[in-house]
């Protein structure tokens, strides 16, 4: 842009650099919050452009002064149009190559400081190098920028449900992109009536630096749908919690006493009618394992990704007590709890099941539950005193169940029984985490 000297013009430069010293003054401070959205990172690098073009504006009114030379405002203006163009990356993330922004942006910086080290060099014509800036860098930028705020308002802004800001952020992108050709334009060609031309860029600036200034409002936009994804959070969790304390304390209360008696019933049917039973109760205890383990999908989903083993264990043989009447022992020797929740899951689904399998098929006057630390291996065992197994006894899926708990822990199954001496059912597993 050529400088008159007339009065009129030179007002509207301090004009034009105080709006670009606010616009860089309001960004800065607002980069300062935290935020995950592409047009809250993107402040940044437009508070470096609206800075260095300011900059820019005040070396050329100032270039009387000693010490200000035209390399000053050279650097000063690529510094502004790089910024802009890193702007643009930020807003639209997905360069051709694949790259991320900031290499593209580094990069950007490093030749725009080869550039300024060949202009130094060469001592070149600062009106030429002005005029080819404009159109190689300056006009890009702009237009890329322009660009990126119309995108990024459709795709990102739109959906929120904030059509003000939508508009607003369109017609930032208009502007600067109107300003983008006069400005082209003026370093191209000589244009008439050159204080209208230049105060049209300000009006132009000015409605840029409004859109973008009103953009911060994107922040209040951010922290509401955050409240509202909590609120969501927290109506999911209550309702969870209700369906979890339903399934409890009636669905799978009612389906476990089904099959205990079933269980006791057996012995008093003849032998004819026991096959099918067996098959009853396998239904039966098929869908109270399906029951416990939506249960503890849902209880596991309220804790941060841990929760207290020993607690978890004593609820557990609380409500196998108080459902079967058998005398079933804990015995916890570990030093720390606190253990994964989904390793957690398995390790209960793995007590859970031996100890129906005892209750069931044992008789046993007493089980015990042993849990304890072997090394960096957590011991659990479930023993019983009851009839014990044959060893050509086949596997059913009970067992299965638990080798399989067993193999997800990263551990080991290991059973021993003889016949009238009881079971003792023993997994080791890393402790990872504990």
């Amino acid at each position: 842009m050529g400088w008159s000297g007339q009065g009129q013009e030179f007002w509207l430069q301090v004009l034009f650099a105080q709006i670009l010293f606010a616009l860089a003054a309001v960004l800065g401070l607002a980069s300062r919050r935290y935020s995950r959205l592409a047009l809250a990172q993107a402040f940044p690098w437009f508070s470096l452009f609206a800075l260095a073009f300011s900059v820019y504006i005040w070396l050329n009114l100032a270039q009387h002064l000693h010490g200000f030379t035209e390399a000053w405002s050279v650097a000063a203006y690529t510094a502004a149009f790089v910024a802009l163009w890193c702007a643009a990356l930020q807003l639209l993330p997905h360069t051709p190559s694949g790259l991320q922004p900031r290499w593209v942006c580094m990069a950007s910086f490093l030749l725009g400081g080869l550039w300024m080290t060949a202009y130094t060099s060469f001592n070149l014509d600062p009106e030429r190098v002005l005029r080819l800036l404009t159109g190689a860098l300056a006009f890009p930028a702009i237009t890329a920028t322009a660009y990126a705020l119309r995108r990024h308002a459709q795709v990102h802004i739109l959906p929120l449900h904030v059509p003000h800001l939508y508009r607003t952020l369109r017609t930032g992108g208009i502007a600067l992109f109107l300003f983008g050709v006069l400005w082209l334009a003026e370093q191209w060609f000589p244009l008439p009536y050159h204080v209208f031309w230049t105060l049209l860029q300000v009006l132009l600036l000015g409605i840029f630096a409004w859109a973008m200034m009103r953009g911060l409002e994107i922040f209040e936009v951010e922290t509401r749908q955050r409240m509202e994804a909590m609120e969501i959070s927290q109506a999911r969790m209550l309702e969870r919690q209700n369906i979890a304390r339903e399934l409890h304390d009636h669905a799978i209360q009612n389906v476990y006493a089904a099959g205990l008696m079933l269980q006791s019933l057996m012995h008093e049917l003849p032998q004819a009618w026991q096959d099918k039973m067996e098959r009853v109760l396998d239904a039966i205890n098929t869908a109270h394992r399906q029951l416990r383990g939506l249960l503890l999908r849902l209880n596991t989903q309220e804790h941060d990704g841990e929760i207290d083993l020993a607690h978890a264990l004593k609820g557990l043989v609380e409500e196998t007590v108080r459902m079967s009447g058998a005398n079933v022992v804990l015995r916890i020797d570990i030093p720390q709890t606190a253990w994964d929740a989904r390793r957690a899951a398995h390790l209960l689904a793995f007590v859970r099941e031996a100890l129906s399998n005892a209750i069931r098929h044992a008789g046993s006057p007493r089980i015990e539950v042993r849990v304890s630390r072997e090394g960096e291996n957590i011991r659990v065992e479930v023993i019983d005193f009851g009839r014990g197994m044959s060893p050509v006894t086949r596997p059913g899926f009970g067992l299965r169940h638990m080798r399989d708990r067993a193999l997800l822990l990263g551990g080991q199954l290991n059973i021993e029984s003889r016949p009238s001496k009881g079971t003792r059912v023993v997994l080791t597993a890393p402790l990872q985490g504990m």
